[in-house]
């Protein structure tokens, strides 16, 4: 899948609402610290309303590959940004999201039906 990568300037231009990244350097600290040390990041909405989520190796394969699972991607996606609409408040989602919290509240909110062909 083709990632196009966003420069700092661009991201505090766009100024957005939700930061969604992938665990890059393998630790939720690391990477945390990483992007509030862009500076100027602490002044985007994101920022002021704690709204910055980082992936763990699980769901960032079920956002970024394609295949049969994505529909949990999807999924994931809408819980964060919308929380409410799945029952939750924006603190019951965490901000490093493992592949428990994957576990635990995504796939029980996904009802599937195969069908037979």
């Amino acid at each position: 899948m083709a990632c196009t990568t966003v420069s700092p300037s661009q991201l505090l231009t766009v100024n957005p609402d939700y930061i969604i990244a992938d665990d890059f350097m393998g630790n939720y600290t690391a990477t945390l610290q990483a992007i509030l040390s862009i500076p100027g990041i602490n002044s985007t909405n994101a920022a002021k309303e704690n709204h910055i989520y980082i992936l763990g190796n699980f769901a960032e394969s079920l956002v970024e590959e394609p295949g049969p699972l994505s529909v949990y991607g999807a999924l994931l996606l809408a819980m964060i940004l919308h929380p409410d609409a799945f029952g939750l408040n924006s603190t019951a989602i965490p901000h490093y999201i493992s592949a428990q919290w994957v576990g635990q509240y995504v796939k029980p909110n996904l009802n599937l039906t195969l069908g037979n062909g």
